[in-house]
């Protein structure tokens, strides 16, 4: 499905294998449509646009998954990095109680239940893109930190929305995806929150055996910003030389170290 408006509480099929949903409108009122795949081989959300969708169950034989999730998102905040800034008058967190073509509200369940990466646990290629004030994925995160592990993911594309002061999005990927062999992280420019000073070595060490290659794609000429990223990927115990960056204008690089206080 292509530019499609979705009024629907719910979209399900048991047998269905394939799913893409390329710059569709979901809701932005009070409830999040469903998904329910259990099917699903191959899912692709693509840009789409209103309240993230809630995928209802696990996918067993899902291989692949993209979800992009668009600028109009209304799964944003400034103020907080998953969604509960206290702030009972935030749209994109709680809501808003002023009247206006624009209100909605978020239902209560959203700050305890799992929306989307519950679902794509089973995946073995997998896509998550948002910019850095959406906090679907990063909120997600934080519900399943404790018990789950990505354990039949080998490739990875991480978009802006991982880069925070912790890097902990991030950390939690490489520490619960056993098999991971490359990892790409795309960020169209210099992250604001990066500050490698403020970065600690976690206690439980990383399951590298099998990651290849960790590639960053970035914009501009300048790289001072990504050795500095680079830096405080090597504090957590991840090789240089498995380290590829890509820049848009067409050099590629491996790095093997630092010539920069």
């Amino acid at each position: 499905m292509d530019s499609c408006r979705i009024n629907a509480e719910k979209m399900s099929s048991p047998s269905l294998k394939h799913l893409s949903l390329s710059y569709c409108e979901f809701y932005y009122g009070a409830t999040r449509t469903q998904l329910s795949f259990p099917s699903l081989v191959s899912l692709e959300l693509d840009c789409c646009e209103g309240r993230t969708p809630l995928i209802l169950e696990s996918m067993p034989s899902l291989v692949s998954a993209i979800v992009r999730v668009g600028a109009w998102c209304p799964d944003r905040c400034d103020k907080s990095l998953c969604g509960d800034c206290g702030d009972n008058s935030c749209e994109g967190c709680y809501g808003s109680s002023d009247e206006g073509p624009h209100d909605f509200f978020v239902p209560s369940f959203d700050h305890a239940s799992c929306l989307c990466l519950k679902g794509l646990l089973e995946a073995t290629h997998l896509e998550l893109s948002a910019g850095p004030k959406m906090y679907v994925f990063r909120r997600d995160l934080k519900l399943l930190f404790a018990c789950n592990t990505f354990a039949k993911l080998k490739t990875l594309v991480l978009g802006e929305w991982c880069i925070t002061s912790d890097l902990s999005a991030l950390i939690w990927f490489l520490q619960h995806s056993p098999i991971l062999e490359k990892l790409t992280i795309q960020i169209a420019k210099e992250p604001k929150c990066l500050d490698a000073g403020k970065q600690k070595t976690p206690e439980q060490p990383f399951a590298l055996n099998h990651l290849k290659i960790v590639e960053i794609q970035c914009h501009g000429d300048d790289i001072l910003w990504v050795c500095k990223f680079l830096k405080t990927l090597g504090t957590y115990g991840l090789p240089l030389e498995k380290i590829k960056i890509k820049l848009t204008n067409g050099f590629n690089f491996v790095c093997t170290g630092f010539g920069y206080n």
